[in-house]
C-alpha cells in the first residue's frame, strides 16, 4: 500500500528526478532530496600503485559485465594495476583470471564500504540503459569522490546532471581510453582528484544537503497550520526528526 499511503501524506520525498516524475501524480507535493554523504576535508594518503575499483549489489551485474572486458584488458596491459571489488561472490568470476591483480571482498556494512572506497585511486560506476536504472540516485559517484577517487561514471541519466563534477564514459572502449590517460598522466590525475572533490563538495556537501532537507521539513508549519516539535539540538539544521511521510489528520 505504498502508493496509497503516499497519496494520503503531506508530501513525498524521492531520491532521483526520474522516480519523482514517474510517480508525481500520486501526490503533487513532492521533492527530490539528495542523499547525505559525509565529505571529509581531506582523505588519507593513498597507497602507491594504481587501484581501480567497483562496489555494488547483484542488481548491477549486467552493468558490471558490460565493462568487464575493458577492465581486464587494461589490467593485463599494466601488471602494476589492481582491480578491487566489493560485492557478492557471484560477481567475481569474470575477473578471477586476473589472479594477483584482482582483490575482492563480500559486501558488508556501510563503514566497511567507505573504508573500501578510501583505497581506490579510480572509482568505476557503469550503468546500463534500462528502465530500472533510470530510478537510480547519484549517491555512489558522490561517495567515491568524497573518498578521493577519480570517478568514471557511465553517461546515464542518473549521472549526467553532475556535468564536470565527474568524468562520463560512453562504453567499454571509451572507459579503456580514459583509464589509459589517467594511468599515464599522474600529474593530471592528482589535479582531477582535487577538482572532483571540490566540485562534488560544493554541490553535495553536508551543509548544502542538510539545508535542502531542513527547508523541505520546515515548510510544513506554514502549509498545514501546525508547529515543529522542539529540537534537542541548539542548531536545528544539525538534526532532522520526523517520518518520511507524515499522514494528514
Amino acid at each position: 500500500r505504498v502508493l496509497l499511503h503516499a497519496s494520503l501524506s503531506d508530501g513525498v520525498q524521492f531520491s532521483s528526478p526520474w522516480l519523482r516524475d514517474r510517480y508525481a501524480a500520486v501526490n503533487p507535493d513532492n521533492a527530490v532530496l539528495d542523499n547525505l554523504v559525509a565529505i571529509p576535508d581531506s582523505v588519507p594518503r593513498k597507497a602507491e600503485g594504481f587501484v581501480l575499483g567497483w562496489a555494488g549489489t547483484r542488481s548491477h551485474e549486467a552493468d558490471l559485465a558490460s565493462v568487464a572486458p575493458a577492465i581486464t584488458a587494461f589490467c593485463r596491459r599494466h601488471p602494476d594495476v589492481r582491480f578491487a571489488m566489493m560485492g557478492d561472490p557471484d560477481l567475481w568470476p569474470p575477473f578471477e583470471t586476473l589472479e594477483a591483480q584482482f582483490a575482492a571482498r563480500p559486501f558488508g556494512g556501510y563503514a566497511d564500504y567507505r573504508a573500501f572506497l578510501t583505497g581506490l585511486h579510480v572509482g568505476l560506476v557503469p550503468l546500463g540503459d534500462t528502465v530500472f536504472n533510470l530510478g537510480r540516485s547519484d549517491v555512489k559517484t558522490v561517495e567515491m569522490a568524497a573518498a578521493g577517487a577519480v570517478v568514471l561514471a557511465q553517461d546515464a541519466p542518473a549521472y549526467r546532471h553532475l556535468g564536470g563534477a565527474v568524468e562520463l564514459f560512453t562504453d567499454g572502449a571509451d572507459l579503456d581510453a580514459r583509464l589509459e590517460r589517467l594511468y599515464r598522466d599522474r600529474a593530471t590525475f592528482a589535479e582531477t582528484v582535487c577538482a572532483m572533490r571540490r566540485s562534488v563538495g560544493a554541490r553535495r556537501g553536508e551543509a548544502v544537503v542538510r539545508a535542502q532537507q531542513v527547508d523541505w521539513y520546515r515548510r510544513w508549519p506554514a502549509t498545514r497550520g501546525g508547529s515543529l516539535p522542539p529540537s534537542p539540538d541548539p542548531d536545528p539544521a544539525t538534526r532532522l526528526d520526523g517520518a518520511l511521510l507524515r499522514a494528514r489528520a
